[in-house]
């Protein structure tokens, strides 16, 4: 999603949820990143979801099939993340799409 496209509240979280996720997949393919810092970006896109669920509501197919494509990149960067180094702390995407995870 472009910045160009954002139209209503539900579009600004889904967009800044997609930057985050995008974050994620840069830090994915950097040698040395510390977990937390893709732990942070996670939270982030994770939250700016949940928000938009909760919150804006999802009211139509457009703004679920928006919804479905951040998670599912969030979710291929994460499974990337996962098996590129099997020594570093894995990221489990199924606690990290519960409900705000970072509040628990």
């Amino acid at each position: 999603m472009s910045k160009y496209q954002v139209r209503n509240s539900f579009d600004a979280l889904i967009y800044l949820a997609d930057c985050s996720a995008a974050t994620v997949e840069t830090l994915v393919y950097q040698k040395r990143v510390a977990y937390s810092e893709i732990s942070r970006h996670v939270n982030i896109t994770i939250a700016a979801i949940y928000f938009a669920e909760q919150f804006v509501g999802i009211s139509n197919d457009k703004a679920r099939h928006q919804t479905m494509l951040v998670k599912k990149r969030l979710n291929d960067a994460i499974k990337q993340y996962n098996s590129a180094n099997p020594t570093r702390k894995n990221i489990d995407f199924i606690s990290v799409i519960s409900p705000i995870p970072f509040l628990k």
